[in-house]
């Protein structure tokens, strides 16, 4: 007992390493575990070797907010694998070997999720992730391989590594020297990538039209390529050319109800049955996603991996009618995850399989700084765009400045001071003083609205609303603010909404009111009390917990079905010099960005561009922050 307590102190204490002392902790049972070369093991016939690489790893998308999770914390799993990677048609054998390392599931059980279906679809089914390294390599996995499988801890991050030596070769396999992502299901190691850095939490997009008393079955099934292509299989006009059908016993379980009783599935392997439709290549294996949807809108995701590339025979089996026939929605085409510890991606009624791919973009290392002008508005959401940008690419410095989107353009076009982005509140900023002299291009990300904000200290904050913020704002006794038009978008367009509103004259004409260049200077005067309300962007006031007050759609400046109406009022206000003067005509809320043509660091500022304007990456921030995206395709 004594030696016991020790070694547990010497863990804590980080004294005892994982090459000398070869002790750990159990994170299931508790209790300590020695691997010592030489033992009756086979996994364990030499020292183990560490692998250089991040001792944390960055979590995004999907989430409240992103975060870096330290791997030292994460207690370490053991995962033997025979590693084969494809060359052209021929398969290459590097080595059998047992790797130690951090579960994904233990890495993610910890992170809460915000998924963006989850007002339409609840169920965790459709999340995968996206694991990235700096090289901007990915690999993809399904929640239920991860959440769902019977051994939840055969997908690791291996920190140290150990060959399994052949016993009459004695052949030593070539060790790796980065930390690596290992998964111990795979036949080929296609996933394997190294170095791991961020894992991206999504949740599948398609036209998912959710009806659950639709409960008919299927019997015709889609299978669809990324390209959009499909091909259609009808069971009832024409027999499935199949080997025989294969049989899961199974006692049922749920996740959600719990024990569903004992019962066959049978089946063909999906697998088989894909085989025909999908190519097999490298690149589907380590990136490729599908979506599995029934008639009902129930789905679940499923890597191509997991389906294609197993090497623990626990299939996924495709099923029409059969022993579960009298289920409903079974009569027709469903499937079984015969990996899965839980019923959940047991989808009936399924009707289409759908192929994607997550983005892999390989990139030389980069580095460097990044220097970004942006809207003042913009300074929480490029706070953490930039955040997660440098973890993502350690050597990248990115320097921010926030500044109303008008002067920040005249730092490029009057002080001639080097940047790399520009992101404004307003398009038309960057459109009229940046293009094309200093910009190729403008591209829309977001769009937001105007909004009277307040705090607890103001007056009458207990009765303000959307039918009395005029008449509260006029009483003599009240502070109001807002920003410069001439500096900053927020400015004008608070003078744009009072104009639609009908009460500009009024508003401008009280006493008790004040003009700061920035809306920050006017949070800070909110916060402090010395103003009692401001015009100010929803976004702002929901990134800094202040209470606001929604302003119909015809004077936020919001809806873009508006656009004539909004149109209908504008204002003049100083240009690229304080000789020039540009008309500002009513128009939705976009913001934009623009690269710009002498940007100091080209290469990074492309890269940021891309990662701004990715659905799971800048664009998620973007929406979290509360303003709405703008994809594109």
């Amino acid at each position: 007992m004594l030696k016991k307590f020790l070694i547990y102190i010497l863990l804590l204490s980080g004294l005892c390493t994982h090459t000398s002392c070869r002790w750990w902790p159990d994170a299931v049972s508790g209790a300590t575990w020695q691997w010592q070369s030489g033992s009756n093991n086979y996994y364990s016939q030499e020292e183990a070797t560490k692998l250089q690489g991040p001792d944390r790893i960055f979590v995004l998308g999907e989430v409240p907010y992103n975060q870096t999770v330290k791997l030292k914390r994460i207690p370490y799993r053991s995962v033997a694998v025979r590693e084969a990677r494809t060359s052209g048609d021929a398969v290459i054998f590097e080595g059998l070997f047992r790797y130690d390392g951090y579960a994904l599931c233990d890495i993610l059980s910890g992170i809460k999720v915000d998924k963006e279906s989850k007002d339409d679809f609840y169920p965790p089914g459709d999340l995968y992730i996206e694991v990235r390294n700096d090289l901007g390599e990915t690999a993809v996995f399904s929640w239920g391989e991860i959440f769902y499988a019977a051994n939840m801890y055969n997908i690791i991050i291996a920190k140290y590594v150990t060959r399994v030596v052949p016993g009459k070769t004695g052949e030593l396999w070539t060790l790796p020297k980065k930390t690596k992502l290992v998964v111990g299901s795979d036949l080929l190691s296609e996933r394997n990538i190294e170095a791991p850095t961020s894992i991206t939490i999504c949740s599948l997009k398609g036209n998912y039209i959710v009806d659950q008393s639709r409960t008919e079955p299927s019997h015709t099934l889609i299978f669809e390529q990324a390209d959009g292509s499909y091909d259609a299989v009808d069971a009832q006009s024409q027999p499935l050319m199949l080997p025989s059908k294969q049989t899961y016993k199974n006692v049922l379980y749920g996740h959600g109800m719990g024990y569903k009783g004992f019962g066959n599935y049978n089946g063909w392997r999906l697998c088989d049955v894909m085989a025909p439709y999908y190519d097999v290549l490298a690149r589907d294996l380590r990136t490729g996603m599908l979506s599995v949807e029934g008639l009902d809108g129930y789905r679940a995701s499923m890597s191509f991996s997991e389906v294609m590339n197993r090497n623990d025979h626990a299939e996924v089996i495709l099923m029409h009618g059969g022993d579960k026939s009298e289920e409903p929605g079974r009569e027709g085409f469903s499937i079984y995850a015969g990996n899965d510890m839980m019923v959940d991606r047991a989808v009936k009624g399924l009707a289409k399989i759908r192929l994607f791919h997550a983005k892999e973009v390989i990139n030389t290392e980069l580095s460097g700084n990044l220097i970004i002008f942006h809207a003042g508005s913009l300074s929480l959401p490029i706070k953490f765009m930039a955040d997660t940008f440098m973890l993502i690419h350690p050597k990248v410095k990115v320097l921010s400045e926030a500044a109303g989107s008008l002067d920040c353009a005249r730092k490029i076009t009057e002080l001639h001071r080097p940047c790399d982005i520009m992101a404004s509140a307003d398009y038309e900023v960057i459109e009229r003083l940046l293009i094309p002299k200093y910009a190729h291009e403008n591209r829309p990300f977001a769009r937001n609205e105007m909004a009277v904000v307040y705090s607890s200290k103001s007056k009458y904050a207990h009765e303000v609303n959307a039918h009395n913020w005029k008449e509260i704002l006029l009483r003599p006794d009240v502070y109001m603010g807002r920003a410069d038009p001439n500096a900053d978008p927020c400015g004008y367009r608070t003078l744009l909404t009072l104009k639609l509103a009908g009460c500009e004259q009024e508003m401008l004409a009280k006493k008790n009111q004040f003009m700061r260049p920035k809306e920050v200077e006017l949070l800070a005067l909110l916060e402090s009390g010395s103003l009692d309300y401001i015009f100010l962007y929803k976004s702002v006031a929901l990134q800094h917990g202040l209470p606001y007050v929604t302003l119909p759609d015809s004077v936020n400046l919001s809806n873009i079905d508006l656009a004539e109406h909004y149109a209908t009022v504008g204002l003049y206000v100083r240009g690229n010099t304080p000789l020039d003067s540009i008309y500002i005509q009513g128009a939705p809320m976009v913001y934009s960005f623009a690269v710009l043509k002498d940007a100091p660091n080209p290469k990074v500022a492309k890269a940021f561009a891309a990662f701004l304007t990715d659905p799971q990456g800048g664009l998620a921030i973007m929406k979290r922050m509360g303003q709405t995206p703008i994809e594109h395709p």
